[in-house]
């Protein structure tokens, strides 16, 4: 198992990609820390992937939740292996038509959320030996990817 006793936290876990990424991670033997800011979602996956999980509920928008979720990670597990930014909203609608309020709570959560999450995380991080991996990798870099460029990208990071 590629992920056996990896502590791997992953964000907007409770559905979707999150979801599906917390139960890959798991069944590669991974202790998933499953972030979601919907507490019903969150314990359910928490249930469903058994002992290898833990539901922590966070607002990734929020700089002390984030902070919270970071040192609790670290108390129960003492080390971080994997970082999943993933959480993310959208209204849903028309972006022209979206209200300036609309727009920042996006921001703060696409955007912020991730920037909080992997800056808290880094200094427990880089305390950890990874044999010279890369840690961090934007999703959109690796979306510009063409498919020849993510297999190079992933032969060469061993993913």
């Amino acid at each position: 198992m590629r992920l056996q006793d990896k502590v791997v936290i992953v964000t907007g876990a409770g559905q979707g990609l999150g979801e599906a990424f917390c139960k890959g991670c798991a069944n590669q033997g991974a202790k998933v820390v499953i972030v979601e800011i919907n507490e019903e979602t969150g314990k359910a996956l928490e249930r469903e992937i058994g002992g290898g999980a833990v539901f922590i509920r966070t607002d990734v928008s929020s700089p002390s939740q984030v902070r919270s979720m970071v040192d609790e990670v670290m108390k129960r597990f003492g080390k971080i292996d994997v970082l999943i930014c993933n959480a993310g909203i959208h209204a849903g609608g028309k972006f022209w038509e979206e209200t300036p309020d609309t727009w920042q709570k996006m921001f703060e959560v696409n955007v912020m959320g991730c920037l909080l999450y992997t800056s808290d995380a880094a200094d427990d991080l880089l305390c950890v030996d990874l044999g010279g991996r890369r840690i961090l990798k934007k999703k959109i870099t690796w979306r510009s990817l063409t498919a020849k460029q993510r297999i190079r990208e992933a032969r060469r990071n061993r993913m």
